[in-house]
């Protein structure tokens, strides 16, 4: 299920919720002993209602997060695979990067002190 999935679960338990608690409000205008079974009965549906929302939500945080903690991974494992072939130019051809840093650095002083 998707995280779309879960918030649609979400709400419509929500919606459960809402709809429990306008009948509890109806049968308690009633009054009497089936005002009293029906709050009850709204009552335990409102409660039932409220625990699939928080377990929809809940769900749903959960499988954003795992897929938040993947995304990372992935972007360190990239970040240190990008890292090592940096290193490995580095070290094969040392003064081409040192003035390819060199250059970089000129365009990054001249861009800065042309902004004064």
């Amino acid at each position: 299920m998707s995280t779309r999935d879960y918030e649609k679960k979400a709400g419509q338990a929500m919606n459960d919720a809402d709809r429990a608690k306008e009948e509890m409000r109806r049968a308690a205008e009633k009054g009497g002993e089936a005002a009293k079974g029906a709050a009850a009965h709204a009552s335990e549906a409102a409660s039932h209602a409220t625990s699939k929302a928080k377990d929809a939500i809940e769900e749903g945080a959960s499988r954003a997060a795992s897929t938040l903690h993947d995304a990372s991974d992935a972007v360190e494992a990239k970040t240190r695979e990008v890292a090592g072939t940096v290193r490995e130019q580095i070290e094969s051809k040392p003064m081409t990067s040192t003035l390819t840093a060199l250059g970089i650095g000129v365009l990054v002083g001249w861009v800065l002190a042309s902004r004064r």
